[in-house]
């Protein structure tokens, strides 16, 4: 225990209390720094929201829990759509229920363990959700998956989350580009980023001044740029949009517009 006392430590009794006497009052202290901080340690455990923070009034006597816990691992298992394990490398976001804190791990070869969320050694009888996609022209998706881990502490320390890839919910991206308001009908277009960081894929308009790009995955985040080679080059962020998104199951329709004097690069 550290706080405005000295700093004092203790073993717990066979009930797991101990007691600090004699303590200097703290009302109303400021934590940090001028609380008092508990820790607990034992050997294979670690404190759950360490340090417990308190304040100790005049002639009172706090009476804080600590808790401890032994740390447990989630095992991810990413299958292909065949459901044999993905053999590239595949990203997983996993998100705890107790406190929202996430972490988007790599998975290469179908399968890997992770033993912390944000920092957090993995807490027993938590849920968590864990959501799996790949990257690229053609990503993959898994359907996200909640579960509590692990399923029997404290005799199991372990969870295996099985996460099969198909393809990804979508939808249609349908892009007019006008150039000083008209139709600009041989501008390249390039659609990236997204829920899933695509890889950049280009079309070119038709005579309309529109391309559509067909079976997106749906979500925010995309970017979309047009440009025409037969103009000069000027300022890059002209005829760009970001933040896009695309519906899923239908047609999402943005509008990409510049001038005639400048011409974004791809």
């Amino acid at each position: 225990m550290t706080g405005p006392s000295a700093p004092r430590s203790d073993v717990t009794d066979a009930a797991g209390q101990v007691t600090f006497s004699k303590l200097t009052p703290n009302p109303g202290a400021t934590c940090p720094p001028d609380c008092y901080d508990l820790t607990a340690t034992l050997s294979g455990y670690v404190q759950l929201d360490a340090p417990t923070r308190i304040n100790v009034g005049p002639g009172q006597t706090a009476t804080p829990t600590i808790q401890i816990y032994r740390p447990s691992t989630i095992n991810l298992v990413v299958n292909d759509p065949g459901g044999q394990p993905y053999p590239g490398t595949a990203s997983v976001k996993l998100t705890s229920a107790r406190n929202g804190g996430t972490e988007t791990v790599s998975v290469t070869g179908g399968s890997a363990a992770v033993f912390a969320v944000n920092g957090e050694s993995i807490v027993p009888s938590v849920q968590y959700n864990a959501e799996a996609w790949t990257t690229g022209a053609s990503p993959l998706c898994a359907t996200a998956l909640t579960q509590y881990v692990p399923d029997g502490y404290p005799n199991d320390l372990t969870s295996t989350f099985v996460l099969t890839l198909a393809n990804c919910p979508s939808g249609n991206l349908r892009v007019t580009v006008t150039r000083s308001g008209s139709p600009d009908g041989s501008a390249t277009v390039t659609l990236s980023g997204g829920p899933y960081a695509l890889s950049p894929v280009s079309g070119t308009t038709n005579p309309l001044g529109t391309v559509m790009f067909s079976n997106v995955p749906s979500g925010t985040g995309y970017t979309v740029k047009a440009y025409n080679t037969a103009c000069a080059v000027g300022n890059p962020k002209s005829g760009q949009l970001t933040g896009q998104t695309v519906n899923t199951g239908g047609t999402t329709d943005v509008a990409v517009n510049y001038s005639l004097n400048t011409c974004p690069l791809p």
